[in-house]
């Protein structure tokens, strides 16, 4: 019971908006490339079908703002590459950033890294791949230093739609002295429900 308790505070932490924010991220993202790419090839020419990069990016990096100009979302990575057959964005060593503040006025910065994250074109559908690291700070007004909550996975799918976040592969979920491991993960943020399986763990560390 006590290990049940201690996943469900856990989860509740990063429920309400760290799948929200990585999806406003991508989705700002792609709105951003679809507006400085060229024009669609006319209708009488069809696309080639080999899985080839119709157009790329080097060392890029975007930021949106606030109205106060308060810093909204960041993406930056090392190579970009659209495919035209699958129409999915490929980016190799992807750093997302964004924040945002409650209705309590506290703020919540979330960061994510790995080593290639892949969406499909309105970023419903996101991988990330290799060394994949979340971290979500907590910055109450009440309090000095954050509340952080860091998982770690070598892959994680979200969906933003249905607002599932699915790992197949072991993780680890780390906020304060307290850490949990699982072989895999299923979470429902609109039913917060999360779903730990196969070699499950609970580490209470001394203060």
């Amino acid at each position: 019971m006590k290990t049940i308790q201690t996943v469900k505070r856990f989860w509740e932490t990063i429920s309400g908006y760290l799948p929200v924010l990585l999806m406003l991220i991508f989705a700002m993202f792609t709105y951003w490339l679809l507006q400085v790419t060229p024009k669609a090839i006319k209708k009488e020419v069809s696309l080639p079908r080999a899985h080839i990069e119709d157009y790329f990016m080097k060392g890029f990096a975007v930021t949106t703002y606030e109205p106060n100009g308060d810093i909204k979302a960041h993406i930056l990575g090392r190579y970009a590459r659209h495919f035209a057959d699958t129409d999915n964005l490929e980016i190799e060593g992807p750093h997302l950033y964004g924040q945002s503040r409650s209705n309590t006025r506290s703020l919540q910065k979330s960061e994510a890294v790995a080593n290639v994250a892949i969406s499909n074109s309105d970023a419903t559908q996101i991988e990330l791949k290799g060394n994949v690291e979340l971290v979500k700070q907590d910055w109450s007004t009440t309090k000095s230093a954050p509340i952080t909550l860091r998982i770690k996975s070598e892959y994680l799918q979200i969906n933003s739609d249905l607002e599932r976040v699915h790992s197949n592969l072991p993780v680890e979920i780390t906020r304060g002295l307290q850490t949990i491991s699982a072989d895999s993960m299923e979470y429902d943020n609109l039913e917060r429900h999360m779903h730990l399986s196969g070699n499950v763990k609970v580490v209470f560390g001394k203060k």
